[in-house]
């Protein structure tokens, strides 16, 4: 297992950031896990992660799967910071856009 991270500031406030991206690479030992997982038990992962995090804060996740490797990433930003993405996160509980991508 592999993870990165990366922290975004705004240049009004270069102390504090206003987003984090996180990525998680599973190898060989998580991807089996991953890849057993359906895709609604996977939306469900994803939501329940959205939950623990408010009211402090709105993530999105995406989750790409092959038979190689299964990659989590994570964009957390600090609720209140964008009006708009704290609704969207809501309205799709952290799910953005198509987010678990099957690579098989």
């Amino acid at each position: 297992m592999e993870c990165n991270s990366t922290k975004i500031r705004k240049q009004e406030n270069t102390k504090k950031p206003w987003k984090v991206s996180l990525a998680i690479l599973y190898y060989p030992e998580g991807t089996e896990r991953f890849n057993s997982i359906s895709k609604d038990n996977l939306k469900k992962f994803i939501g329940d992660i959205y939950e623990e995090m408010l009211p402090e804060f709105t993530v999105y996740s995406l989750i790409k799967r092959s038979k190689e490797l299964v990659i989590q990433e994570h964009q957390i930003f600090e609720y209140g910071s964008d009006k708009i993405g704290d609704e969207y996160g809501a309205k799709n509980k952290g799910c953005f856009k198509d987010c678990i991508q099957d690579f098989f």
